[in-house]
Formats: C-alpha cells, sequence, structure tokens
C-alpha cells in the first residue's frame, strides 16, 4: 500500500478545489454541480505530491455528522481507502459526541455495491422511502 494521508479539513482555503470537482466528476459525473461543502475529508498520496485519491463531505445537522459524495479515485478502490475515510468520520463523531448518518440513492449506477460497502462498515438502514436509502452507523 502506498503513503496515504486522511486529513479532516473544516476550510476549501487550504486544498485544491479543482481536484476535488475532478474526483466528484469522475465519480458522480458531470451530473452534480460543483458544491463542495466546508467540512470535508481528503485521501492523499503522500508519494505523488500530495495529490488528492479520496474525498467525503461532512454535514452537521440534527446532532449528527450527515457524509455526502464519498469517492475514490478508480484507481485506488478496493484498497482500503475508502474504509480509512469512513474511520476518519467516525473518529470524527466520537470526538463530537454525535452520530454517523448517510444516504444512498436507490437510482445510483452503483447501488448494490455501495449499500455492500456500507454494510461492511457497520451502516444499518434505519429509514427509506422511494429514492432513498437512510444509513446509520451502529
Amino acid at each position: 500500500m502506498e503513503n496515504i494521508s486522511i486529513d479532516f479539513i473544516n476550510s476549501k482555503i487550504n486544498i485544491n478545489y479543482d481536484e476535488i470537482i475532478e474526483l466528484k466528476n469522475e465519480c458522480f459525473g458531470k451530473r452534480l454541480f460543483n458544491y463542495i461543502p466546508n467540512n470535508i475529508i481528503i485521501a492523499q498520496n503522500c508519494n505523488l505530491s500530495n495529490k488528492i485519491i479520496g474525498y467525503c463531505g461532512i454535514q452537521f445537522y440534527n446532532n449528527c455528522l450527515h457524509l455526502e459524495s464519498l469517492c475514490v479515485k478508480k484507481e485506488y478502490r478496493c484498497n482500503g481507502i475508502g474504509k480509512m475515510i469512513i474511520d476518519k468520520a467516525y473518529e470524527i463523531s466520537k470526538l463530537l459526541d454525535k452520530c454517523l448518518k448517510l444516504e444512498i440513492n436507490k437510482n445510483a449506477l452503483n447501488f448494490k455495491k455501495l449499500l455492500l460497502f456500507y454494510n461492511k462498515c457497520n451502516f444499518k438502514i434505519i429509514k427509506e422511502n422511494e429514492n432513498l436509502l437512510y444509513l446509520k452507523l451502529k
């Protein structure tokens, strides 16, 4: 495994905004607008000038941390990067005494893989509607 750092950043000032937009476009297509929350977790490859290889936005509301837009560059998938990002989010949620939640769109191209991944990370379905599954970390 390469030298990877996982960092929580609560401002967009010190990150390469374009790198994250490029990563979001790779993961989700250009259909998503270029919104990046102020609170994010990034994974960087320290061997490649800290190139951003993973990303997840965090929103704070309803006494929980809500994860959004978790994505990892294609060539780094299945190497534990997504799990490392989830672990960092969990660490932050514990420090703040908050729960950790997320939503999955049932129409996502890789819905079944996403659900399997989040189940392996100990997220459980707490609610669903026609379009979304709502998950919470046990």
